[in-house]
């Protein structure tokens, strides 16, 4: 289901991740009464001012994939992932000044899309993170890019590779 290196132009180089980020914690998102059967993330592609990566979660069943997805894209769920990405960034340069959902074309059997806007010194960092569901597999893509939103065709395309993986995965 995630990134890998022949997805992307020769520009881009991979670089290893250390699979941490990204995991925010607090009540919204409690999923101790869930069974996570697995769990990977890609390595970062960086390409100058951009840097793309995946993440991905396989649950025991399918009413636990339902379960986390509905408390991640509730209210409350948003909030953690808005306090998480201040919480992250204290004590650097980075200064998050908006979180939004933002539109974006459906994938797999469910998703969602958010843009982040954060400066650093003066400078605007664009952070666009999509996450789907396919039966009890949930998939995710980040694409950061500095001075401009990370191009639309990309994220699509990428996003669209990922929904296509999780798919035969779970074979839906």
């Amino acid at each position: 289901m995630l990134l890998r290196a022949a997805d992307f132009n020769a520009a881009f180089v991979a670089h290893p991740n250390a699979g941490n980020g990204g995991d925010f914690s607090c009540s919204a998102l409690d999923g101790s009464d869930l069974t996570l059967t697995g769990r990977g993330d890609s390595p970062i592609f960086t390409a100058g001012p951009e840097y793309v990566m995946s993440t991905a979660s396989v649950y025991a069943t399918r009413s636990d994939a339902n379960a986390s997805w509905a408390r991640s894209t509730s209210k409350a769920g948003e909030q953690c992932l808005r306090s998480g990405l201040r919480t992250a960034l204290q004590g650097t340069a980075v200064r998050l000044a908006s979180l939004r959902r933002m539109a974006f074309p459906p994938r797999g059997t469910r998703s969602v899309a958010y843009r982040a806007v954060a400066t650093v010194q003066g400078v605007r960092v664009f952070l666009d993170f999509v996450a789907l569901q396919v039966s009890r597999a949930q998939a995710g893509v980040v694409y950061v890019s500095a001075l401009v939103p990370p191009p639309g065709d990309e994220l699509r395309r990428l996003t669209g590779v990922v929904a296509k993986r999780a798919e035969r995965a779970m074979r839906a």
